[in-house]
């Protein structure tokens, strides 16, 4: 994807809305493209993580042990747990739909959320959202 495509797709999403056309052409040098196909596998659950993904366009399911137990859209990130904690994949990610992302590489996201203070508080809101989600997803089934 070019630069620009990357820069109208950034401008689109939440957590970059309010950024200068400056800071949106920094970010998108940080990040490639890459398309799922319908039912392509994201991520593994348990797999190394050497990289995280910001859903553009279309929706993908998270399964932790084979328990659909979310999902993700336009504007979110996927993978990026495993990045903040240096852990492996905590959860598996299947695309529901084509999925449209932007990948960023472990140390391209360390600029990214060091360099924009608001996407950082971002990822942290959504961090908090999965949270209470499967806290509340836990209180059902016990």
């Amino acid at each position: 994807m070019k630069t620009n495509v990357k820069i109208d797709a950034l401008r689109e999403l939440r957590p970059f809305e309010d950024l200068s056309a400056e800071a949106l052409e920094h970010i998108a040098s940080l990040c490639d493209e890459v398309i799922f196909d319908a039912r392509n596998s994201l991520m593994s659950q348990g797999a190394a993580a050497w990289e995280c993904f910001l859903v553009v366009s279309g929706l993908a399911e998270v399964h932790l042990d084979e328990v659909v137990v979310g999902t993700v859209g336009p504007g979110e990130f996927v993978g990026e747990m495993s990045l903040l904690h240096r852990a492996h994949r905590s959860a598996s990610v299947v695309a529901v739909t084509p999925v449209r992302a932007l990948v960023f590489a472990s140390r391209e996201f360390t600029v990214l959320l060091d360099s924009y203070p608001s996407v950082y508080r971002h990822l942290a809101r959504q961090l908090t959202d999965r949270l209470r989600s499967t806290d509340q997803l836990i209180r059902l089934q016990g």
